[in-house]
């Protein structure tokens, strides 16, 4: 379940790196006091930290639901979060008027997405429950 966790921590990662890099340098969203290169590190940074909060709540679900992911399953599950949080944090606009508030949906949200997505793997007698 440990390489599972760590595939599932990459493509959330993966996923997150290659959204920012396309918004900096392909569609040049960045902040401009700080220049592309200090806001693709800000924004690597931030998906280190989304990663691992997706990993700690996957290993979690892993835990509870007796999961046995394989590792190119936990990575594409991984990649599915993170698109689900692109979705979510598009309009969290609507939801949320705080950068805090936004902020704590943002690492609610990837928290309990990790959480559900080990439940498709779960193995045993009980996996149909």
């Amino acid at each position: 379940m440990i390489g599972s966790i760590a595939f599932f921590w990459l493509g959330i990662l993966a996923s997150v790196a290659l959204y920012a890099g396309a918004s900096i340098y392909g569609f040049d969203y960045y902040e401009p006091n700080w220049g592309r290169g200090i806001s693709l590190q800000v924004s690597f940074w931030i998906a280190g930290v989304l990663a691992t909060i997706g990993a700690i709540g996957f290993a979690l679900g892993g835990y509870l639901f007796r999961a046995a992911p394989t590792k190119p399953s936990a990575f594409v599950a991984g990649v599915m979060v993170a698109v689900a949080l692109f979705l979510v944090t598009r309009f969290q606009d609507q939801v949320v008027s705080t950068t805090g508030g936004r902020q704590l949906l943002a690492a609610s949200v990837i928290w309990v997405l990790s959480l559900m997505a080990a439940i498709p793997f779960r193995s045993g007698r009980d996996a149909s429950v």
